[in-house]
C-alpha cells in the first residue's frame, strides 16, 4: 500500500474517532508520520523547533474549562439569582424589578456590572469588535 493512502486513511480514523482521541493517541504513541508536502505548517499544539508532539505552553488541552472564568461565571450567576429571588419576594414587576436586579447585581459584582456598563457605553457610540473591546479595556482602567 502506498505511504500516502496509509496517511490518509490514519487521518480519517482520527478525524473519526474525534478530537480528544487523537490527543491521548498522540500522547502514548510515538511521534506523528512525516507532514503531507502541501501542508508545511505544525498543528497548533506543537512548539515550533521542539520535538514532536510537545505540547505548547500556553495550550490548554481541548475540552478542558478555564476554571478561574468559570468560576466567575458561576459567582455572576448565583448573584442575579438570588437579586431575582429578592425581587420576587418583595412583588417587584415591570421596571422596578429590572431596577432592582440591576442595583441588587451591582452591589453583589461591582466590577461584572462596570464592565456591563462600560460596554454598553460603547456598544451606543457604534462600537463594533475589537475596538469595542479595547474601549471596554480602556473604561475599566479608567472606573477602576
Amino acid at each position: 500500500m502506498k505511504r500516502s493512502t496509509v496517511l490518509a486513511f490514519a487521518i480519517a480514523g482520527l478525524a473519526a474517532a474525534g478530537p480528544l482521541a487523537g490527543v491521548a493517541a498522540a500522547q502514548t504513541t510515538s511521534p506523528p508520520p512525516a507532514v503531507s508536502p502541501g501542508n508545511g505548517a505544525p498543528p497548533p499544539s506543537v512548539t515550533p523547533g521542539g520535538p514532536a508532539g510537545t505540547p505548547a505552553p500556553n495550550a490548554a488541552a481541548p475540552g478542558t474549562p478555564d476554571t478561574r472564568g468559570q468560576a466567575l461565571r458561576d459567582q455572576a450567576k448565583a448573584a442575579r439569582e438570588a437579586c431575582r429571588d429578592e425581587a420576587k419576594a418583595q412583588g417587584l414587576k415591570g421596571p422596578d424589578r429590572r431596577q432592582h436586579i440591576q442595583d441588587c447585581f451591582a452591589a453583589k459584582m461591582p466590577q461584572v456590572a462596570k464592565r456591563i456598563e462600560c460596554r454598553k457605553e460603547g456598544q451606543a457610540k457604534g462600537m463594533t469588535q475589537p475596538d469595542l473591546r479595547d474601549y471596554v479595556r480602556q473604561c475599566m482602567a479608567g472606573k477602576g
